[in-house]
């Protein structure tokens, strides 16, 4: 361990001084105080010095401290070590990982060791949560990574020393350290956020030695709190990264995927980010004002076929977000959004086929941005369509389960009636104003039974309950919003006023508070609208933190406010060339504290903030631009609140729901036709028999779920429009239509799916369906390519055509009098008799 330390010693020495450690400790059966003795060797490695002579020696000495730390700390007979211990060789594999000119096979090794150390930590059971007494905020390593010029991991070595204890603050460390390499606003390098996304990936899947199925994460309430704040919005905003090499975007949706399994039901911020600002983005094929390049739109889509493709995931979604009245869709909006970019794709793929590749100048670009990202959407869509059959044929909804999604869907009602009333408020544009409002508010029933009946000068009553409308709902267009709250008339200043009133700025600094606020609306370009925004901003913040700032009026904070306004303009807007500085802003405040000087602590934190991040609304920055505040409100909204200095999730009021409780049926109704549209193109230009099937299999699911659930609109006959279709036979004349037939198996296939949809789900085709079916089959019979025996199957109560899972649906009883087969045979085996009275015939 002495020659390991010594800087006197060469490359060659020190390599063979590592070997003989690894030697001695694999030689030796049992230790005395061993725990003792991997320290030593742990701390000797973590301060190897040696003498550089030839690069390749040199290289293997490097190796061998990897294969040192591989033997002592994570191999599985390792004791259980001390933090400082555990983090010293965390440390030293960092720090080998980031040398510069550093072959790709030591900075590998270096990498896998790194994640190994994780995961002994998350695997080690006899670790306690929290008997270390260091406090480790989110800030300590964003502080120094940004402050040293290099990335280096610190931690307390001289503190964990005295304290010689054996907790989880190293695996706390790891994490925080790793999430901090991963955020984008740290501006390291892709092969840094691609170790920290590593390091995360290997924490999230590791489970305790001792139990199947679950995270040593969850159960650590400080562990816990980094996944829902620090890791899980640093990789949201990796995600947000157009020009990311693919390579770190896959293993950032690997990352959440991950986090989903282990945050359970409490995933629900996590979930509504990737539903509302993640998964659009790469459907649309831009992130905010940059493209998402071709590769990483690819891994996004199929991230979110993966996603899409878990049991009840998208059910709950669309009860907890969808459902809530104060959250905007998600869950209706992407249906409507992939069903968009499938059908997109098909028309650019039948224009492409009419005209020929060669005719179209730009084809190359079409397929790469427009028909192949239309095949990825319709993949995902598919993935939903068989777990959605299998829930709804199977799932048995309890008493519980059946009042819950009755509740959830009525407030749903309530909500898509308030955005009728909020889309007529858009209408209003600029002419906004508090009376209009109130009105608007009235004729669609907003208020309740008491308050409809207010008229005349008792209209001030309604302006709360319309402040309150205003902070909770959606779909209201936010410039509306600042329009109405610039009025000078009587009604918009109270309503401003209790629009501001509705805030809770208490314990914010002025920058956080004037953010949540400016958020939450579209400031006007009118000085004087924004005059009296301001002024009332100040004046809500000055009563709620008048002995916690050193702000000394509400004058004071009005004039601060404007300040930031200004400077969030100047330092973010391209047209403005020559930013203002920190000494201009010092300069330009100075004074301004009622007569006296801010301390320049207090401008520099302002400045700060407001160069790093720009106060946008929520719904206009991209999730790389995502911000703590924003994400503190979301986390709040699924009930995750403060107790004290720590947080608790026993107090959650809103969560992902149980999946017995989730709205399949609501489901099938949005997405039902986008599944069709996709099964009718993978179906059309599928060039493998994996593919037709996929398709088919599309058509049969939404028939099943149409059936099961007792829907009676156009689903089944959509399906049976577009089988028909497939088939040929209808679209082209008689003669040559049996050789065309014959050799099209995809056509043959179609047939057979299409016979076993009428025969399983007759009771819902409708008359245009029953149409095609009878004009394919009558078609088939005429060519002789149908033969008696075939036919009598296909329509009477023969074996299955199709394999149903082992879930065959049962034929319906009920034989009208047109259905095509010997009715006298039916009335015979089953004695039921014809309805309607007529032949089919007549």
């Amino acid at each position: 361990l002495e020659i390991i330390q010594s800087p006197e010693a060469n490359g060659v020495i020190t390599s063979a001084a590592l070997r003989a450690v690894v030697d001695i400790l694999g030689s030796v059966q049992e230790i005395s105080e061993v725990h003792k003795v991997v320290g030593n060797v742990v701390e000797a490695v973590h301060l190897c010095r040696f003498e550089p002579t030839d690069a390749n020696a040199d290289e293997l000495v490097l190796s061998r401290i990897v294969e040192v730390l591989s033997v002592t700390v994570t191999s599985e007979n390792s004791p259980v070590l001390f933090d400082e211990v555990i983090l010293a060789a965390f440390e030293t594999c960092f720090r080998l990982s980031t040398i510069k000119r550093a072959t790709a096979l030591l900075v590998s090794a270096a990498t896998r060791e790194l994640s190994s150390i994780v995961a002994a930590a998350v695997k080690s059971r006899s670790r306690e949560s929290n008997n270390s007494s260091i406090h480790l905020p989110a800030a300590h390593f964003r502080k120094r990574l940004r402050s040293k010029g290099n990335v280096t991991f610190e931690f307390e070595r001289d503190k964990l020393k005295e304290e010689r204890s054996c907790s989880s603050y190293p695996l706390r460390a790891m994490l925080l350290f790793a999430s901090c390499l991963v955020d984008p606003a740290m501006k390291l390098s892709a092969s840094l956020r691609m170790t920290g996304l590593q390091i995360l990936n290997t924490a999230l899947i590791t489970k305790h030695q001792d139990e199947k199925g679950t995270s040593a994460l969850w159960a650590d309430s400080e562990i816990r709190d980094f996944l829902l704040r620090d890791i899980s919005i640093s990789v949201l905003r990796t995600l947000g990264l157009a020009s990311e090499p693919s390579i770190v975007i896959a293993q950032a949706f690997s990352v959440v995927d991950n986090l989903l399994v282990v945050l359970g039901p409490y995933g629900l911020p996590l979930l509504e980010t990737l539903l509302l600002r993640v998964f659009p983005s790469y459907v649309d094929g831009s992130s905010g004002n940059f493209p998402v390049t071709v590769q990483n739109r690819e891994v996004g889509l199929e991230a979110l076929a993966c996603l899409m493709s878990q049991p009840g995931l998208l059910s709950r979604g669309f009860a907890a977000i969808d459902c809530d009245p104060v959250k905007e869709d998600a869950v209706g909006p992407l249906a409507e959004k992939l069903g968009k970019a499938v059908e997109n794709s098909m028309t650019e793929h039948d224009r492409l086929i009419q005209s020929g590749p060669d005719a179209v100048d730009d084809a190359d670009e079409i397929w790469n941005e427009i028909i192949a990202p239309g095949f990825l959407c319709a993949d995902a869509l598919l993935s939903l369509s068989g777990w959605l059959q299998e829930r709804v044929t199977r799932n048995r909804s309890t008493e519980e389960s059946t009042a819950y999604v009755k509740k959830m869907m009525e407030s749903k009602r309530h909500k898509d009636e308030s955005a009728k009333a909020a889309a007529a408020i858009n209408k209003l544009g600029s002419k906004a104003d508090g009376r209009r409002i109130l009105d608007l508010l009235t004729e669609y029933k907003i208020f309740d039974d008491e308050l409809m009946a207010v008229k005349g000068s008792d209209l001030e009553r309604l302006i709360p309950p319309a402040a309150e409308y205003f902070r909770i709902t959606p779909s209201l267009d936010k410039s509306v919003i600042g329009t109405v709250l610039g009025e000078p008339d009587e009604i918009s200043r109270k309503f401003l006023q209790n629009y501001t009133n509705s805030f809770n700025f208490t314990d914010n600094d002025v920058t956080t508070a004037l953010r949540i606020y400016l958020e939450s609306f579209r400031l006007p370009g009118e000085a004087q609208k924004i005059d009296r925004i301001m002024h009332s901003f100040a004046n809500r913040y000055m009563l709620q933190n008048e002995s916690k700032t050193e702000l000394k009026n509400a004058d004071v904070a009005y004039v601060v406010a404007f300040a930031i306004v200004m400077l969030n303009t100047d330092q973010h807007n391209d047209s403005i060339k020559k930013k203002m500085s920190l000494e201009d802003f010092v300069r330009n405040n100075r004074g301004m504290n009622d007569t006296e000087d801010f301390s320049k602590e207090f401008l520099l934190e302002i400045f700060e903030s407001i160069n790093a991040l720009e106060i946008k609304m929520s719904n206009e920055s991209g999730v790389d631009e995502l911000n703590e505040i924003l994400w503190e409100k979301m986390l709040e909204s699924a009930g995750y609140v403060s107790t004290g200095s720590n947080r608790d999730m026993t107090e959650a009021r809103r969560f992902l729901p149980a999946s017995s409780q989730a709205p399949d049926s609501e489901l099938f109704d949005l997405f039902w036709a986008p599944i069709v549209s996709s099964a009718r193109m993978v179906l059309a230009v599928g060039t493998n028999e994996n593919e037709v099937q996929r398709a088919i299999e599309g058509f049969l699911s939404v028939a099943r779920c149409s059936t099961s659930l007792l829907k009676t609109d156009k689903a089944i006959d959509e399906c049976v429009a577009a089988l028909s279709e497939a088939c040929g036979l209808c679209s082209s004349p008689l003669y040559g239509a049996a050789v065309r037939f014959g050799v099209d198996v995809r056509a043959q296939l179609s047939f057979v799916a299409l016979s076993g949809i009428v025969r399983n789900c007759g009771d819902g085709v409708r008359e245009d369906g029953w149409s095609l079916f009878l004009s394919c089959a009558t078609r088939l019979q005429c060519l002789g390519l149908l033969s008696s025996p075939a036919f009598d199957e296909m329509s009477g109560y023969g074996p299955e055509l199709v394999d149903l899972a082992s879930m065959p649906i049962a034929v319906s009883p009920l034989q009208p009098d047109w259905w095509p087969c010997r009715i006298s045979a039916l009335e015979k085996d089953n004695g039921s008799k014809p309805i309607g009275g007529k032949s089919a015939l007549q």
